[in-house]
Order: C-alpha cells, then sequence, then structure tokens
C-alpha cells in the first residue's frame, strides 16, 4: 500500500465526515446528520467520533482508498484517530494519559483482521509522527 502524507483539503473533509456519520448511523443505529464545516469556524469538520480540522495532516493511499486521520475527541487526556481500511471505519484512541500506547482492539472478534488493522494503523500513525504502539497486556 502506498500511503502519503497530505494536507486535508475542504473536499477531503467532507468525505472523511460523510464516511464517519454513515457508519455512525450503522453501528449505533443513530440518526446523526452533518455536513460542512462548523458555522463559526469554517476549519473544523464535525463528526460523531470528533473534529477533523481542514489543512492538517492526514495519510491517505488514494489507490486502495484507505485513510487515517487525527480527531479532536473534546479528551484531552485522549489522543484519537480513525482509519478507513477495506471499506470499514476503525476508531483509534490512546490508552487514558499516554502518549505512546493505543488502547486495544475490542470491538473485532477475529484475531487476523485484529493484527492487519493494527500494523497499518501503527505505520499510518508513525507517518503522522506520533510514535505509538498498541497496548498487548490484559
Amino acid at each position: 500500500m502506498k500511503y502519503v502524507r497530505e494536507k486535508l483539503t475542504p473536499a477531503d473533509c467532507l468525505m472523511i465526515q460523510s464516511a464517519i456519520v454513515k457508519y455512525w448511523n450503522e453501528t449505533e443505529k443513530d440518526n446523526v446528520s452533518v455536513s460542512g464545516p462548523i458555522s463559526d469556524n469554517s476549519r473544523l469538520y464535525e463528526t460523531p467520533l470528533g473534529e477533523i480540522t481542514k489543512g492538517s495532516d492526514w495519510i491517505v493511499d488514494k489507490i486502495n482508498n484507505s485513510w487515517l486521520v487525527l480527531v479532536d475527541s473534546g479528551m484531552l487526556e485522549i489522543t484519537a484517530f480513525v482509519l478507513f481500511f477495506k471499506g470499514a471505519i476503525y476508531p483509534i484512541n490512546s490508552l487514558y494519559m499516554s502518549s505512546f500506547k493505543l488502547e486495544k482492539i475490542s470491538y473485532i472478534s477475529n484475531e487476523e483482521e485484529i493484527s492487519e488493522v493494527e500494523k497499518v494503523a501503527e505505520s499510518c500513525i508513525s507517518k503522522l509522527g506520533y510514535m505509538m504502539e498498541f497496548y498487548k497486556g490484559d
């Protein structure tokens, strides 16, 4: 896969916003509807998983339609990312007050899928300049 680091454009933000809202409505059975930037700040795009910022960096593989973006979840002690990989959305969060460890993925039951998602997420997160790995303990 060819992941590259780029700046988020308004079109990118709308695409990401739409993908996250679609995922949220399907998984949470909650009918959320947002489109476009926040009315009082044209750089911020709200999603159910956090805000994305126009002009910030993201990691994208346009050939395979895969990406990772940093989101502001509103929780200062947690770093949050959203990975779109193989047509699915994966919320990825750091452990509380940890700048190096990511929460274990507990919402996937297939160990092979977990391993693949963790590998892609760690690679993309490092391309954003964060040195983080998934917590392996219980």
